[in-house]
């Protein structure tokens, strides 16, 4: 090992002794999803809509059969959905009408914040996509959860990032449930233009240009004077309990051995900056699930330069404006072998765990937001 790397080695090692890997000892399988009966597209976001303020459980098998729906519909039914050309853009258009209306069929109000992007000589009209539940204390800090719902060029994205857009659909309709009990503001976006080569500034190439969905939003929220903490769904939906199928972004035996993080992909990683350190063990702490297990967590927070996969999705646009930002991921190509493929599709998704991690998320949004049952 040359020296360059046991310097980095003593680095990354004082940086993250204090990394913890909590919740572990609860194991959820990641059996294959039995198929239940088919939804049509136009009827998804009617299940369950009826429930009674009053009522406040949440029927897994309807959820589930949600999650799924919504993946398959923005995955196999729309596909690759991205600017690289007029009929990628269509699509793209095409999943921000079905976020819209999914939204509005559970009683929400969507606003959509335009901007204009350009990718190889060509302007595009994108369409961040927000839905604000009023706090009822205005002092406190905004909680921002995102997602974005583009695609790379050759993928249809069932994990990347279809799982976080179905995710962030169905926090949406559960915290209709709660409106006007939380503390403070929740802000629900979706944002376009995450993948590179879109999100590149397209005249120096830098990444995180304002073609960017998050870059966009957060240079006007941060002009605006607005204070949030922010919580990015990225690639959430993929789960393997076979050893070894979790890898690692540098130095294994320092994750495995040291720092106790399981070769096991079946779990979730909260990731974040030094900075975000303290927000991310405040959403560690939320993702409780009240009335059922805990999901297994593993928390990482390091210093961007020591680990720069940590900054890969739209929390770093917030980063970038001096906001605390997570990202919770199942990390992406470090577990699932579709990752930015043609076979990122829908049927490739771990549903049954997927949606005990969603329902992990529910608690930790109304924790986050100062809601009480």
């Amino acid at each position: 090992m040359c020296f360059k790397n046991i310097y980095l080695f003593f680095c990354v090692y004082s940086s993250l002794y204090c990394c913890t890997s909590q919740q572990l000892q609860t194991k959820i399988p990641t059996k294959h999803y039995v198929p239940v009966n088919n939804m049509t597209a136009q009827n998804i976001s009617n299940t369950s809509t009826d429930v009674e303020d009053s009522v406040k459980s949440i029927d897994t098998a309807d959820l589930l059969v949600r999650l799924k729906q919504h993946i398959a519909y923005l995955s196999d039914t729309i596909g690759i959905r991205n600017i690289e050309n007029q009929a990628n853009y269509q699509k793209l258009d095409q999943a921000a009408d079905y976020i819209c209306n999914t939204l509005k069929e559970m009683g929400l109000t969507p606003s959509e914040h335009t901007y204009e992007a350009n990718y190889n000589g060509e302007n595009f009209i994108m369409r961040n996509i927000e839905v604000v539940m009023e706090g009822t204390d205005p002092t406190k800090e905004i909680i921002l959860i995102g997602a974005h719902y583009d695609t790379v060029k050759y993928s249809p994205g069932a994990d990347d990032n279809g799982s976080g857009v179905a995710a962030l659909l169905e926090i949406a309709r559960h915290m209709t449930k709660y409106q006007g009990e939380n503390v403070s503001t929740l802000k629900l976006v979706f944002f376009p233009n995450e993948e590179c080569d879109y999100s590149k500034d397209q005249d120096t190439q830098a990444s995180f240009g304002p073609n960017m969905g998050s870059v966009d939003y957060a240079t006007k929220a941060k002009k605006k004077n607005e204070t949030i903490k922010m919580i990015a769904l990225e690639s959430i939906g993929y789960f393997s309990d076979e050893p070894g199928s979790q890898q690692f972004p540098i130095f294994p035996f320092l994750f495995k051995r040291i720092l106790g993080f399981s070769d096991v992909a079946n779990n979730i990683h909260f990731v974040s900056n030094w900075h975000s350190r303290s927000f991310l063990k405040d959403c560690s702490k939320a993702c409780n699930r009240q009335g059922g297990p805990s999901f297994p967590i593993q928390n990482l927070y390091v210093p961007e330069w020591l680990v720069p996969d940590i900054g890969r999705s739209d929390h770093k646009s917030f980063w970038l404006q001096g906001y605390e930002a997570i990202m919770i991921t199942d990390t992406a190509s470090l577990r699932n072998p579709n990752y930015h493929k043609a076979t990122d599709v829908s049927d490739t998704v771990n549903y049954e765990t997927f949606t005990k991690l969603v329902q992990n998320l529910f608690d930790m949004t109304k924790n986050l937001v100062g809601i009480l049952d």
